[in-house]
């Protein structure tokens, strides 16, 4: 699965995470759905890093004019 289509399914798990916990009516199963979409949200930021930063060496390979990407750690 290619970055972009792995990054397309941790968006719609993420949508799909808030409606369950719209629909959750535990607070301990809205906590653990919780902690699963901020686990996704994580996965999702190390995907569009690594998106970017290979993006970047492709374009400074090329002898374009690299884009500045500010990754925050």
């Amino acid at each position: 699965m290619s970055d972009k289509e792995l990054l397309k399914t941790i968006q719609n798990d993420i949508k799909n995470i808030d409606k369950c916990i719209d629909m959750c009516d535990s607070d301990d199963g809205i906590d653990y759905l919780k902690s699963i979409q901020k686990d996704l949200r994580k996965e999702e930021i190390k995907i569009v890093k690594k998106m970017a930063i290979t993006k970047a060496l492709k374009e400074k390979q090329h002898g374009q004019t690299t884009t500045r990407y500010i990754i925050n750690s």
